[in-house]
């Protein structure tokens, strides 16, 4: 069998996220005559070969519409032009057309004429233009290259379409109060009564930090008095680019003489010999420290403000657990170590004697 090498689509960054962009729709409203009008752009299948377009100029380049008087008699006061009208009358219409373009589309386009068909080799991005009007809707596909896109779409006044999600669609994420850095030889020592210091905190004794929840970092405080379910309410939040670290912090601890000093306990050492001298140093590995989720629903999530208040679950108030991804190794109290949060650990749940016990048994 000869194994056939797999030729791949290729997809400039640019174009994928017009893809991305005319995929999830936008809408831009405009005002003619004291009514209210909108055009809505949605991504659009490559039409067939055989489909009529005309070709036309705006101040963003070059046009290509299927059905183009129906929607540009939407966009403008002016009357559509008459057929059979000489190159002179066409000249002068377009004049009066651009001059009564509604303003926010003529903020969008500048002014709008015909144009021969151009000489480019490039596969234009197709989209569907629909233009509503005083009770009157009309469509047309409308083409043009990446370029083009990018300068009808950098134009202010576009708004994305949010589409109405189920209020039954709910999720969970952790509700991580801080991360710290261990190498597997502490995390072997670790017993009940040890103390973690937290490398990097997320949240103060008192109940202030922050989450990270979607695309959105969220400040606010818990609120764990009274009894279940407890709360957190958002006090500010700003958006952050979902590869972004969790917070902006000094560099976290990495030497492991630095990070032994995020454990505190009485065992000793464990033993070297000359043949682990030379080995190479332990290699740190970051664990959550985790108390429970955040339950929201997808409507809820699209409605995020501040001073919005979400609901908190599988949360018991002092107590948190150590975790490594969804796996939790550790149950422990929460304490104020100076005003800084800490972890005393009560319970051992996951070994690394007992994994590595599972593992001698595969």
């Amino acid at each position: 069998m000869v194994a056939q090498p797999l030729t791949l689509p290729r997809l400039a960054g640019d174009r994928a996220d017009l893809h991305s962009r005319l995929a999830a729709g936008l809408t831009l409203p405009f005002e003619r005559d004291g009514h209210v009008g909108e055009i809505r752009l949605s991504l659009a299948e490559q039409p067939p070969a055989d489909e009529p377009i005309s070709y036309w100029r705006c101040d963003s380049g070059i046009l290509a519409l299927s059905s183009p008087s129906p929607v540009l008699g939407l966009l403008s006061d002016c009357p559509l032009l008459p057929v059979g009208a000489t190159q002179a009358e066409q000249a002068w219409y377009w004049t009066l057309y651009n001059q009564s373009l509604a303003a926010s589309v003529s903020d969008l386009v500048g002014q709008i004429y015909p144009h021969p068909a151009p000489d480019s080799a490039e596969m234009p991005l197709a989209a569907w233009l629909t233009v509503s009007w005083n009770g009157i809707r009309a469509r047309s596909r409308l083409q043009a290259t990446a370029s083009c896109w990018r300068a009808l779409l950098e134009r202010p006044g576009w708004r994305p379409v949010y589409r109405s999600l189920l209020h039954s669609l709910s999720f969970a994420v952790p509700l991580i109060l801080a991360d710290t850095v261990l190498t597997p030889a502490m995390l072997h020592q670790l017993r009940p009564g040890d103390v973690i210091v937290p490398t990097a905190p997320y949240f103060s004794p008192d109940g202030q930090g922050s989450i990270l929840l979607a695309s959105w970092r969220l400040q606010g405080a818990m609120q764990l008095t009274g009894p279940a379910p407890y709360h957190f309410v958002i006090a500010d939040m700003e958006t952050c680019s979902m590869n972004a670290p969790f917070n902006e912090m000094p560099a976290r601890q990495t030497d492991a003489e630095d990070i032994s000093d995020g454990v505190t306990n009485e065992n000793a050492s464990m033993p070297t010999d000359s043949s682990t001298a030379n080995r190479l140093p332990p290699l740190p590995v970051t664990f959550n420290i985790r108390c429970g989720q955040i339950a929201i629903t997808l409507p809820a999530l699209q409605r995020l403000t501040r001073g919005a208040i979400l609901t908190l679950r599988d949360v018991t108030p002092g107590e948190a657990w150590l975790c490594h991804g969804d796996m939790p190794l550790a149950k422990g109290d929460l304490i104020d170590i100076e005003g800084k949060l800490g972890l005393q650990i009560t319970q051992m749940l996951s070994t690394p004697d007992a994994a590595h016990d599972q593992e001698s048994d595969v």
